[in-house]
């Protein structure tokens, strides 16, 4: 056998190139598994011959060395993946071996050591087999394919059998849980130091579930231990801005899904000792962050935090003041410092949330001013915005659940409902006392269509509101609101109203809020024919001072009644 397989290496790789003269030869000699097994323990046995002459003849004729050919397996990306001591631990369960527990030439086979038809074979014609493997002839055509004869393997590595005996199990085990430890290490290195410490995610849960005092007065601890961190700064300049846009009844998301907000009259009246707080935790998060870039080119944390500060800077501009170029300056300036962030990380991904977000909003802008940005070179796909946040969404640890709510608001705002439906169901398990979470799956059931549906959300939250303590500081205008919306939709112009005027008594409404129910209520008055109830209301949405937004409405139906056109 030695000499017959040398001969028909050497008459089939240095002398053949014929397919026709491949196939009979293979045909007479290679009908037996042994022989590929034994030369290349990773091509297939279960194939015809012609294919594994085919395979022969590729790993042969590409130049790469066998050596490197036969450990490119599975058992290289667990070594890569695997510390110093468990190499050596994994390479000692690999070659001790009992020999009262290990075949006749089991160490000779790879891929099917008991289908393979070696192991039917005498011992001496299977050590004849093995010796041709350090045959001379065959370290010469080795060499001759680049080679060296150093690197020739003189003796196959030897696997355990099929039965795991106890000692193998916990070796098994020990390495799994090196793995998933090891991966939970990476992930927790591709976010900001301080994204996992236990005080800053008990303040974002309070945050979340719209405690904005409780968050706050944990922040304001946490700055204490790091008076110089910029994320704890942004983290809160982050309540700070989100209260305030919450008690304007700003994150009502059937105002500002539509384009033309930042066209409309409303002026919004921020507490000037607010508007100072939140531009000093501005310029501090950027002034720190300035100084440490300037010393570390590389400070990946640093252009995250100063690109998560402007970020939302740029989105309370976008809410409170309607200042689309300064909002639209910050949120480039956000993106770029992201980008910086993930060339220096590409595994950074809680940085990819402000280029997504801004990816979908240069998308969204009118075909001329894309261009015009597109100039300069910015530009934004709708998909590309949507994947980036779906990623954020799913592996983030600090902007999970920001960039959830973005996608939500962008899935809205392109009409797919269904799918931003699923995506606020999914914020609302997680926040079940976030009144904003199940307000908005109400809001989308309704814009999706399904009247019915939304008026049994909108009275789940009106009853979970009634409980003591269920939510923090509700604000029910804006279920009431939505209510009578979607009863309008349904003709239901009784139900409706008396929504309306629900709404607009509600202690915490904001004046905006207030004088577009009681527009709304007078318009249901003239659809009932009760004129002089209806001018009662036109004239309050028409009142001076305040909002001022829902005036020239109001005054139009003081002079003709509204008839539904």
């Amino acid at each position: 056998m030695s000499r017959l397989t040398c001969f028909v290496w050497r008459f089939l790789f240095q002398r053949l190139f014929n397919v026709q003269i491949f196939a009979q030869i293979s045909q007479r000699f290679f009908r037996c598994s042994h022989l590929t097994q034994v030369i290349f323990p990773y091509i297939r046995t279960r194939c015809s011959p012609c294919k594994r002459l085919a395979l022969y003849r590729q790993h042969l004729a590409i130049g790469q060395h066998p050596l490197k050919l036969l450990l490119r397996d599975r058992k290289r990306d667990l070594f890569a993946a695997l510390p110093e001591a468990l190499r050596k631990l994994w390479r000692k369960q690999q070659h001790v071996r009992s020999a009262s527990n290990t075949q006749p030439g089991h160490s000779v086979f790879r891929r099917h050591p008991r289908t393979a038809a070696v192991l039917n074979e005498p011992r001496l014609k299977l050590e004849s087999v093995r010796s041709s493997v350090r045959d001379k002839k065959l370290k010469k055509i080795l060499t001759s394919h680049g080679c060296r004869e150093s690197e020739i393997p003189m003796k196959y590595p030897t696997y355990a059998r099929s039965s795991c005996s106890v000692k193998q199990i916990f070796c098994a085990a020990v390495i799994i849980l090196t793995l998933v430890l090891t991966q939970k290490q990476a992930y927790a290195d591709t976010t900001y130091p301080l994204a996992n410490d236990a005080a800053v995610r008990q303040a974002m849960d309070r945050f979340y579930n719209l405690d904005y005092d409780g968050a706050q007065q944990r922040f304001e601890t946490i700055l204490k231990a790091h008076p110089n961190d910029p994320m704890v700064l942004g983290l809160l300049l982050t309540v700070v801005e989100f209260r305030e846009l919450y008690n304007q009844d700003l994150l009502d998301t059937t105002y500002y899904a539509r384009e033309n907000f930042l066209s409309s009259n409303r002026k919004v009246q921020i507490n000037p000792a607010v508007r100072q707080r939140i531009e000093a935790l501005t310029n501090s998060v950027i002034n720190i962050c300035d100084k440490r870039i300037d010393n570390n080119k590389r400070d990946k944390d640093c252009y995250f935090a100063r690109s998560y500060a402007k970020g939302i800077h740029a989105a309370f501009m976008t809410l409170a003041d309607h200042s689309f170029a300064g909002a639209a300056k910050q949120g480039l300036q956000s993106r770029s410092d992201a980008e910086d962030a993930l060339k220096i990380d590409p595994n950074y991904t809680d940085a990819k949330m402000a280029v997504g977000i801004q990816q979908f909003a240069v998308a969204s802008l009118p075909r001329w001013l894309r261009f015009i940005v597109g100039i300069v070179g910015v530009g934004g796909s709708k998909e590309k915005g949507l994947a980036l946040l779906r990623d954020c969404s799913e592996h983030c640890t600090l902007t999970k659940v920001e960039s959830m709510t973005a996608m939500s608001l962008f899935l809205r705002h392109d009409g797919r409902y269904n799918d931003a439906i699923v995506v606020s169901k999914r914020l609302a398990a997680m926040y079940p006392h976030n009144y904003l979470y199940r307000l908005e799956v109400a809001n989308l059931t309704k814009d999706a269509g399904h009247g019915p549906q939304a008026i049994a959300e909108y009275r789940a939250v009106l009853a979970d509101a009634n409980k003591h303590g269920y939510f923090i500081d509700p604000r029910l205008a804006l279920a009431h609101f939505g209510l009578a919306e979607t009863e309008r939709g349904q003709n239901d112009i009784q139900s409706a109203l008396n929504d309306y005027l629900a709404a607009a008594k509600q202690p915490n409404c904001s004046d905006w809020m207030r004088k577009r129910a009681q527009l709304n209520a007078g318009m249901m008055f003239d659809l009932l024919h009760k004129r002089n109830e209806a001018i009662t209301q036109y004239r309050l949405a028409a009142a001076p001072g305040g909002d001022q937004s829902q005036a020239d409405d109001a005054r139009k139906y003081i002079r003709k009644s509204y008839t539904g056109h």
